[in-house]
């Protein structure tokens, strides 16, 4: 059976598409990260912004909310050395530690806008001793 276009919800507004979620840029004060910041809270999402450099955090949290959208900055440093061991997993586990969110706290959205160092990627595999492990919170 083919979809027809009355199979397809109308959507009110297409600006608000991610009106009353939230989304957690991590770099989002700057560059690519801050421009994710930016269109989603165009886009109607309350955004957690983490940048570990408070200047870049305030300023685009103060252009977010001068626009008219909805932002928190949170001063953190989201950097790790997992040297390649299940690497996003340990990034966006740490993340959510740094920014005291809560398991079950709905999120709609985590970006990572992170730069990785070339070195620290090709290097071996680090083991850490039960409980050693920083990320492991």
């Amino acid at each position: 059976m083919a979809q027809e276009p009355s199979d397809v919800p109308v959507i009110p507004d297409w600006t608000k598409l991610l009106d009353g979620k939230v989304a957690v840029v991590t770099g989002g004060g700057d560059g690519i990260g801050g421009a994710i910041s930016r269109l989603f809270a165009e886009h109607g999402a309350k955004v957690e912004i983490a940048e570990i450099d408070p200047e870049r955090a305030e300023r685009k949290q103060a252009e977010i909310t001068d626009a008219g959208g909805t932002a928190c900055a949170h001063v953190v440093d989201v950097r790790v050395d997992c040297n390649g061991e299940a690497l996003l997993a340990k990034l966006t586990r740490y993340s959510i530690a740094q920014l005291h969110l809560k398991p079950g706290m709905p999120v709609f959205a985590l970006v990572k806008s992170v730069a990785f160092d070339r070195h620290n990627l090709s290097g071996p595999l680090r083991s850490y001793a039960a409980g050693d492990d920083p990320i492991d919170t």
